[in-house]
């Protein structure tokens, strides 16, 4: 029997075990967040679940809105529709459970397929030793563990469709086929309605396909307008009902002005003023709930009328940023460490 089982092991694929390794080691993580990190699903942190809050409006039947709605002090009526979120998320997480069963589950089983896109895109660039030091690398990586056991956004999802994406742009630099241009459209189409950012990068991967296979003496206008047609008409029934609900055309998410403003008042403290974010001032709140669109375009204004009025402030900021996204490091005022602890722990400066 002993022989049996493992020759039956040593038959499952290697990617297999991979992927099965990955997940366990994700999972097991999830019930030591509350005392090891800082648990996002916690009471003093789920209310801010944005994309959540969402999946409880759809459950509820109240459509899709109320990003900033579901707190004890409010309840769990909806404020109004929204264009806050993608459209893919909230939707998995529509779910009776959202923050015990999906997030555990979905996140971790969703980072833990990464594996596979990983493993075939260095393979085919760089040779299978590589590809499976890389995939390896990727199941025991303690970012990609802890994220997905801690972060409940829509993360996971974008890392992998972008990794398919990636995996996918390769064959498009070698072959006309209209049914895989056809077929990236549809997955780039899907990561914009979870992620609009992801939009940045697609048209990149086109043209540098396009190119490839008009230096080799193919078709390559054909397949393009292909892809960039199926991708339209994916976004499509989602830019339609934004405009149905608002009237006016909104380019997938109206957040910007809130974002803009938050990073932008005069406060450096952080590289963001979340205390002034409708989920953790009243205030706020109470503006954002007269109009998520009125609001936002009052964010907006402020934002770009303070950028304007202090362009050196702005230039500098976009430097500090630019180094803390790279690095970690934002500041050592002990005002900031006091809300960020673990960069006292990264960077060991001795208590405050």
């Amino acid at each position: 029997m002993s022989t049996f089982i493992r020759s039956r092991l040593r038959a499952v694929p290697v990617l297999a075990w991979m992927v099965l390794i990955a997940l366990v080691l994700r999972l097991a993580l999830i019930p030591f967040n509350s005392f090891l990190f800082e648990d996002l699903m916690d009471a003093n942190h789920i209310h801010a679940w944005e994309q959540g809050n969402v999946a409880r409006a759809l459950l509820a039947g109240h459509g899709f809105g109320s990003p900033f709605c579901f707190h004890p002090a409010i309840g769990d009526h909806a404020a109004g529709l929204s264009a806050h979120c993608g459209r893919i998320f909230p939707s998995f997480r529509n779910s009776h459970r959202p923050v015990d069963l999906c997030h555990s589950r979905f996140d971790c089983l969703i980072n833990s397929l990464a594996c596979i896109p990983i493993f075939l895109i260095a393979r085919r660039s760089f040779g299978a030793r590589v590809a499976l030091w890389a995939a390896w690398v990727w199941v025991f990586f303690p970012y990609g563990i802890y994220f997905s056991a801690a972060w409940a956004w829509s993360t996971h999802l974008l890392l992998l469709c972008l990794c398919w994406m990636l995996y996918m742009a390769q064959d498009l630099e070698r072959s006309p086929r209209l049914a895989l241009w056809a077929g990236f459209g549809a997955l780039a189409g899907f990561a914009a309605l979870t992620e609009p950012s992801i939009l940045v990068v697609v048209p990149f991967l086109l043209l540098l396909a396009a190119w490839r296979l008009a230096s080799a003496g193919k078709r390559w206008l054909l397949p393009g307008v292909v892809a960039s047609l199926t991708l339209a008409a994916v976004i499509s029934p989602w830019l339609i009902r934004e405009d149905l609900v608002f009237h006016r055309f909104i380019p997938m998410r109206d957040g910007m002005g809130l974002e803009m403003w938050m990073g932008n008042n005069g406060d450096n403290l952080r590289w963001t003023s979340d205390d002034k974010h409708p989920l953790h001032d009243a205030a706020e709140l109470a503006n954002y709930n007269a109009g998520e669109l009125a609001y936002m375009d009052h964010k907006a204004h402020l934002a770009d009328a303070y950028i304007q009025g202090h362009p050196r402030w702005y230039a500098w900021m976009c430097v500090r940023r630019a180094v803390y996204l790279w690095t970690g490091y934002w500041s050592f005022d002990s005002r900031y460490l006091a809300m960020e602890p673990t960069d006292r722990k990264t960077f060991r400066l001795p208590p405050a």
